[in-house]
């Protein structure tokens, strides 16, 4: 029932129907043929990833053109992204033969990194980079390279991740945050996902802090998670001697860390002391040391200018004679306030970027190399 059934009058009618049908089926199959090839050939780059290895090695697209082959038009289209899609959309992407992939990777020295699907192509370091650096106008200048500040430094807000510590290379520059995450076995692309969410304004900082503390609970996060976790981060060489030195200069210091208040002072340990204030993400734990509640911090990101202000106000001098030393991306609107900015071992920032960064040390090994940039 249902079927089709046609009669021929002759042989050759039958002859010439199934030579039709052949020769349909056999196109058919040529075309699905090309198409499995064609899409074996190609792929998605990741134009976020892109951007950031080209901006950090500083390679025009004239530059990457002449090493890869490929028309400087097209390195730019392919860095593009396509319009009216989420920041966390696969298909922000443009298409772009493996090949020319393997070339660009080549040429920016990021083997295997530049195809779509990897773990952290999302990751919010890399879109924050690109938001910030390709999205935005970076025009002004606010401050001028080189120069000495005209103010003595009365005092000094530092951030705590990457700036007083060192990058665990194991866990690949990860954040503190980040390695939670995947402590508990949650994807990282959940980590970005309300990191973007903050970002865009869609959510406020205490509601992201909210969220996150709901998925860590979930996993019975408790305290001795992050003492484990601590025990694996290292202050940088020197830090006690430069901080007894600005003490007894009479420097005053603080910390504004979107880190976790426990971690720092379980990784300061007596260093603590030497500390006006300290601002960073609050952990609260129950009798039995389970998570219940995390209360973020308000001088995290932009709030960092706002925490400079108020040490200024608070002590009667002015944000010129505050330094602020930080090393990524949620340090970068520091020099909002007015303050001198020094950039420390940069990680997913600019630090040639003179309006944000007064100025930089690209590897500091000891943190007594910070001393030269402090006024006093």
């Amino acid at each position: 029932m249902g079927n089709y059934v046609r009669s021929f009058n002759t042989s050759e009618e039958i002859i010439n129907h199934l030579k039709t049908q052949w020769a349909y089926l056999f196109k058919e199959s040529l075309i699905t043929f090309k198409n499995s090839q064609l899409s074996s050939r190609n792929s998605k780059i990741n134009s976020y990833k892109m951007f950031y290895y080209r901006h950090q090695r500083k390679m025009s697209f004239k530059a990457l053109s002449s090493k890869t082959k490929i028309n400087s038009q097209k390195l730019d289209r392919l860095e593009r992204l396509k319009k009216n899609r989420e920041l966390d959309d696969p298909d922000i992407f443009q298409n772009c033969s493996i090949e020319d992939i393997s070339k660009i990777e080549k040429a920016l020295d990021c083997p295997k990194d530049l195809k779509t699907g990897k773990e952290n192509g999302f990751g919010t370091e890399y879109i924050n980079y690109y938001k910030l650096y390709k999205l935005e106008s970076l025009s002004s200048k606010f401050h001028s390279s080189g120069e000495r500040s005209l103010f003595k430094h009365r005092a000094i807000v530092f951030d705590f991740d990457g700036t007083l510590t060192l990058r665990d290379n194991s866990n690949s520059g990860k954040t503190t945050w980040q390695t939670i995450w995947e402590l508990l076995g949650y994807e990282n692309s959940l980590c970005s996902k309300y990191f973007l969410q903050y970002i865009e304004k869609e959510i406020s900082h205490q509601k992201w802090c909210d969220i996150t503390a709901e998925y860590f609970i979930k996993k019975n996060f408790g305290l001795s998670h992050l003492k484990e976790i601590a025990k694996n981060i290292y202050l940088v060489p020197g830090v006690e001697e430069t901080l007894k030195y600005f003490q007894s200069c009479g420097v005053k210091m603080y910390i504004a860390s979107g880190s976790i208040k426990q971690v720092i002072d379980i990784v300061l340990g007596d260093n603590i002391a030497y500390f006006n204030d300290v601002r960073a993400n609050n952990m609260i734990f129950n009798d039995q040391q389970n998570l219940v509640k995390i209360i973020g911090t308000s001088f995290d990101f932009e709030g960092k200018a706002t925490y400079i202000e108020k040490i200024a106000s608070e002590n009667g001098f002015t944000t010129s004679e505050v330094m602020y030393i930080g090393n990524s991306i949620n340090d970068v609107s520091a020099y909002k306030s007015g303050a001198d900015t020094l950039c420390v071992n940069p990680h997913f920032t600019d630090p040639t970027n003179k309006r944000q960064w007064k100025d930089s040390i690209i590897n500091m090994t000891n943190f007594k190399d910070i001393i030269d940039y402090v006024n006093i």
